[in-house]
């Protein structure tokens, strides 16, 4: 990177030579001016790649050899790129367009869908989006025999889990301010996928996955998600979860807690970082709380099986932190910065998880039942809450 020139070269004897002699052998060239950078979260092949869009909307996928160099590599980019000049506002003026240019496609697309797209859900965006790789017979693939015609009496509107507050999801017996849809992923994935390699990184197909999403949504309570003879793709499960936070209005850690728990993962002494995050933890909504304790009680036992499966509190921690801690401004500028604190509040609350929840009220086992509330090792209670009357 020479001022607002990214210059590529072959291999490093290349990058090697000095003057007038290496540019005439680049390879290619990138002009940053006015760009966009952002990490590529709907890229899966690869890991640590981020996207540039110039000026003249041209994209390109780059990997950089680590999640912290990628973070690095954007923040250069950023500061290297961003110009007064370009459309009289810079880098930010540009992510802000680009934010509104696609909630506007979004809201047209969803206006002009017919009702034969709006009953086949995403699988028609997938179609549109000409990826030849996704067969229509893939769709079912991943939780076989489990996508039947839902029946009239099946679970109505006002039962549904996705992308509505999480006090109103369906709640599971067992745990009475956990949503039952978290209980019977987590159950699954217990029983099926502790051993599965880059669980919840490795995704799932997505067509299966929205497919499973807007099947829970219809029949939540009849779906056996720890049958292994229909649940071919564990990973369709784990996608689904992560879609199931994704997509809360208010996500798990919410809102209002975002910028406090950003602010007290960059405290320095690890005993006050702590302690100050504990006490966050506890003052969120009971339910937030409860379903937080329950998910990261099963993250650590996934991560006591990294062995097996390769993830350890840190994987896991770079997978759930924006999913789980996120802000309610969509500025990519700010969701790329605080991206390492994200992934620092989620590493801790599965490291200490014996300091910041009660250790006696272990959700040690997803058919375990919940029968009291306890005080935390730090000092703080969290309160119950019964669902909300229909």
């Amino acid at each position: 990177l020479q001022g607002t020139t990214i210059t590529f070269y072959k291999d490093e004897r290349e990058l090697s030579m000095e003057g007038q002699g290496a540019m005439e052998i680049a390879d290619s060239t990138i002009d940053i001016q006015g760009c966009m950078v952002d990490i590529a979260h709907n890229y899966n092949k690869k890991k640590n790649v981020f996207r540039i869009q110039t000026a003249d909307s041209a994209e390109y996928l780059l990997q950089s050899s680590s999640f912290n160099a990628c973070l690095k590599w954007i923040q250069i980019i950023r500061k290297a790129g961003s110009s007064d000049e370009v459309d009289g506002g810079g880098l930010t003026d540009l992510i802000i367009q680009k934010t509104e240019q696609r909630k506007s496609h979004q809201q047209d697309h969803d206006r002009t869908r017919s009702p034969e797209e709006e009953g086949k859900g995403s699988m028609s965006v997938k179609r549109t989006a000409q990826s030849p790789n996704v067969k229509r017979k893939d769709v079912k693939r991943g939780v076989r025999g489990l996508f039947q015609k839902a029946r009239k009496n099946s679970t109505g509107p006002d039962d549904k889990s996705f992308s509505v507050p999480i006090v109103f999801c369906p709640r599971s017996q067992f745990y009475r301010n956990v949503p039952l849809l978290v209980w019977k992923s987590v159950a699954s994935v217990e029983k099926l996928g502790m051993d599965s390699v880059g669980i919840y990184r490795v995704p799932g197909n997505k067509s299966s996955v929205d497919a499973l999403a807007k099947e829970l949504d219809n029949r939540l309570s009849e779906i056996d998600l720890c049958d292994s003879n229909k649940v071919d793709d564990i990973n369709v499960v784990s996608s689904m979860l992560k879609l199931f936070f994704r997509q809360l209005p208010n996500p798990l850690l919410t809102f209002e807690h975002y910028p406090s728990l950003i602010e007290a993962s960059r405290i320095p002494d690890s005993q006050e970082r702590l302690k100050c995050i504990a006490k966050l933890i506890s003052d969120l909504p009971p339910v937030n709380y409860h379903t937080l304790h329950y998910l990261i009680r099963h993250l650590c036992r996934v991560a006591a099986s990294s062995d097996l499966n390769k993830m350890e509190p840190n994987n896991l921690a770079i997978v759930f932190g924006p999913t789980l801690l996120r802000s309610d401004c969509e500025e990519a500028v700010q969701m790329v910065s605080d991206m390492g604190e994200q992934c620092r509040v989620v590493e801790t609350l599965i490291k200490e998880v014996d300091q910041i929840f009660p250790k006696d009220d272990e959700f040690g086992n997803p058919y375990q039942r919940e029968d009291s509330t306890r005080d935390s090792p730090l000092g703080y209670r969290p309160q119950s809450v019964s669902p909300p009357m229909a």
